[in-house]
């Protein structure tokens, strides 16, 4: 499993881990239920329960990446 990018809101990771498995990478949201709850009353998730992007396939990391249109240092997001 390799992380790709960490997000502000589950929407925008659910939204990239549906265009990751469109193209046949499969791919997971970690944190998806405390990065609400954590959060709840503040303007943005707490650092330890932001939303993130895992794939299960190491070895498609770089095209997980490209697809995001991201660079290989861009792991921490936003």
């Amino acid at each position: 499993m390799k992380l790709i990018r960490t997000y502000r809101t589950v929407a925008e990771c659910d939204q990239a881990r549906m265009l990751l498995e469109g193209s046949g990478i499969a791919g997971f949201v970690k944190n998806e239920f405390t990065a609400n709850t954590a959060a709840a009353g503040l303007l943005a998730p707490l650092p330890f329960a932001a939303p993130e992007l895992w794939i299960l396939d190491d070895a498609r990391e770089a095209d997980a990446r490209a697809l995001l249109g991201q660079g290989r240092g861009d792991a921490a997001g936003h």
